[in-house]
């Protein structure tokens, strides 16, 4: 996707623990996080390691769909079913 919108000398990919990244605090100066949050039940860590990887002054945005009745259409593409679903308190 990256040669398609020509930006593969600009961008790069890694795979990781969402709770434990590879990178230096205050690494990055923008954090954004697309349907993530709601696959991982530890979500207080998960914000403490985006806090830390994000630079002072730096922005945070995170987009994650919110389960209410009759809202998701399945399949979509992170679950078959509702099972993949995590409720919150």
């Amino acid at each position: 996707m990256t040669g398609r919108c020509g930006v593969s000398d600009r961008v790069t990919f890694q795979v990781g623990d969402a709770l434990h990244l590879p990178f230096e605090e205050g690494a990055f100066d923008a954090v954004f996080l697309q349907h993530v949050a709601m696959n991982i039940a530890n979500s207080s860590s998960l914000y403490a390691e985006m806090r830390r990887i994000l630079a002072p002054g730096g922005r945070f945005a995170t987009y994650d769909l919110v389960l209410r009745d009759g809202d998701v259409v399945y399949p979509a593409p992170w679950a078959r079913d509702a099972s993949r679903i995590r409720s919150t308190p």
